[in-house]
């Protein structure tokens, strides 16, 4: 079930920059226009750090994918024990938990985020009490065992069925790659914000940070005029540096 992401830099990056494309053209134009000293060494050099960070996820990718197809192949599916108990979601019927589950095959199981609720939910159930007399009912909640020993099963299934994904995952070197990944999309992260809190002070300065630019276009197209001034400055930026 656990599922890897093959998502590139660009892809990752751009549903986040293009809000503030517009503006970018407007620094990358003014900019342009002030820039003709200065060696932006620091730029460039984050520049460079960029490509090769790129160039490290499309390698670690390719290592990634075909270990990824055998890491879900033998992956068990998900535990049995976690399946959703109709009758005790309507009897103690928790919101939240409602909104945890989801159908596979045409059954009811608990996601991680309704499993994580299980670990510390303690289910109550209405009942009467009479304290006075025989005349005198109260209605008032005690706890609910049954509905206790379902979530306290799906719960242990889960965990189980989670030591067993992360042990096949550390046997086949897949978690491993994972770690990885996610280590250099965290950088590629840090190298995107320096480059955009970096000022540029020379043409290529610029260039370095219209390239970038550049990048989040790379496989789709500007979406308005806004977009696509800031992606015509930026290649002109690029050709002219």
């Amino acid at each position: 079930m656990a599922e890897k992401s093959n998502t590139s830099i660009r892809d990752t990056s751009r549903r986040h920059f293009l809000a503030g494309a517009p503006a970018a053209a407007l620094v990358l134009s003014a900019g342009a226009a002030n820039a003709v000293t200065g060696s932006d060494a620091r730029l460039i050099e984050l520049g460079r750090l960029w490509d090769d960070l790129n160039a490290q996820i499309v390698a670690l990718d390719k290592l990634i994918e075909p270990l990824g197809e055998r890491y879900n192949a033998l992956a068990p599916p998900w535990p049995e024990g976690t399946r959703a108990g109709f009758s005790v979601l309507t009897a103690a019927w928790p919101e939240e938990l409602l909104k945890s589950v989801f159908e596979e095959n045409g059954r009811l199981y608990y996601s991680d985020r309704g499993i994580e609720f299980l670990r510390t939910w303690e289910p109550k159930r209405t009942t009467w009490a009479h304290p006075k007399s025989d005349t005198d009912w109260t209605e008032i909640e005690i706890p609910d065992v049954k509905a206790k020993q379902h979530a306290e099963r799906a719960v242990s299934a889960y965990d189980k069925w989670r030591a067993d994904l992360d042990e096949l995952g550390n046997r086949l070197g897949y978690s491993q790659l994972c770690d990885e990944q996610e280590r250099l999309y965290n950088r590629v992260a840090e190298t995107r914000e320096e480059i955009a809190a970096t000022p540029a002070t020379s043409p290529k300065g610029l260039a370095v940070k219209a390239r970038l630019l550049q990048d989040f276009w790379a496989e789709a197209e500007p979406n308005d005029a806004g977009e696509r001034m800031a992606l015509s400055i930026a290649r002109d930026l690029t050709a002219a540096a």
